[in-house]
């Protein structure tokens, strides 16, 4: 059902991007979500790979102070805009989509709303857009959103690819999933033995293991 698309259960979601599964649930399995999700016919509760990435700049921009209103209403003109379902992952929106923002926090802002100001709403939408949309994305002709490194710099070689392994995050050049290799080094205690028993450089495993500690690090925090 998600060859292509990726599929998460909720659980798997906030462990990719850092968001509780509560919050997840509340902006996408509620009563007027903020979007309709990738797998919603599939009639399983989870996500799909331009879900995934959404939740991640929707979690920015709440950080940073945009209302919940101000992202439905952004959502919905940028999706008549590009005619996109999730305008969020293509690149146009790295353009165009800091005006669509700042007009929507100007319709349902509060007088006393700091982001009324348009200097820090352009600043907040600068620092919020560009990152999210574009560190660690890959683009394909249409500039949609295909592939996520979630960190070149520390974990250069961990990838989310919803073409393979149905999105989950793999070691990009022997396409074994992360979890894989760390659950196998949890049961052998042996880096090397697992990279045998898999037939892949030593080096790959330790890279997977890594990357997972890191996703049990921040759950932890």
């Amino acid at each position: 059902m998600a060859i292509g698309i990726g599929a998460y259960n909720l659980q798997e979601a906030a462990r990719y991007t850092g968001i509780d599964v509560a919050t997840i649930s509340r902006w996408l399995f509620r009563e007027n979500p903020l979007w309709t999700t990738q797998l919603i016919d599939s009639g399983w509760r989870g996500i799909g790979f331009h879900d995934l990435l959404e939740l991640r700049i929707v979690q920015k921009l709440r950080e940073s102070g945009v209302s919940l209103q101000a992202i439905r209403l952004s959502i919905k003109n940028a999706k008549e805009i590009f005619g996109r379902e999730h305008p969020f992952v293509n690149k146009r929106f790295f353009t165009d989509g800091k005006g669509i923002f700042s007009e929507a926090i100007k319709k349902t802002g509060s007088e006393d709303d700091p982001l009324m100001d348009l200097t820090k709403r352009q600043l907040v939408l600068d620092s919020v857009i560009r990152p999210s949309l574009l560190d660690g994305v890959v683009f394909d002709s249409n500039q949609d959103a295909i592939l996520w490194h979630p960190n070149r710099k520390t974990f250069r070689g961990v990838v989310l690819d919803p073409s393979r392994s149905f999105g989950k995050s793999i070691i990009d050049t022997v396409g074994i999933k992360t979890s894989v290799l760390y659950d196998s080094f949890i049961a052998e205690k042996d880096r090397k033995l697992v990279a045998r028993i898999y037939e892949i450089p030593v080096q790959a495993v330790n890279l997977a293991i890594r990357y997972e500690e890191s996703l049990n690090n921040r759950k932890a925090a």
